[in-house]
């Protein structure tokens, strides 16, 4: 039931989810080994999480890996979207619209492949179907 998914997911994100790794992995701009540090990078990328019901949460922000590892346990999204980094905080995106200081200054390439983009060169199944015969890799 929808009940026992919401639980589940609330003991994935508290238990399971990597949330120091993933935040190390999102701040790559505050490595103390390079000269061009910056501290303000993983505050200024955004963040959107989908919530139950197709909600959409745009423009979130946080301080830090602990900020974000609250509020994933907090709100449960179903799903996370990693926006661009800003030139600005974007949570607080309303305050600078209409004057030209907040836009994106960096984002990352990213591939989305579902797996039945597969199906037209798979030997066996289809759709989300996984075995070692239609996917050795």
């Amino acid at each position: 039931t929808k009940h026992d998914v919401h639980l589940l997911m609330k003991l994935y994100y508290d238990r399971l989810f990597p949330h120091q790794d993933f935040y190390r992995w999102l701040a790559y701009g505050n490595d103390t080994k390079h000269p061009q540090r910056d501290d303000t990078l993983f505050q200024r990328r955004e963040f959107c999480f989908t919530l139950q019901g197709d909600i959409f949460v745009r423009y979130q922000s946080f301080k830090d890996g602990a900020a974000l590892a609250a509020a994933l346990s907090s709100k449960l999204p179903g799903k996370i979207d990693l926006g661009p980094v800003y030139t600005k905080d974007p949570s607080q995106k309303k305050l600078y619209e209409g004057s030209g200081q907040f836009f994106p200054v960096s984002r990352e390439l990213v591939f989305d492949i579902d797996l039945t983009d597969y199906d037209d060169v798979r030997t066996c199944g289809s759709g989300a179907h996984v075995c070692n015969k239609c996917w050795p890799l």
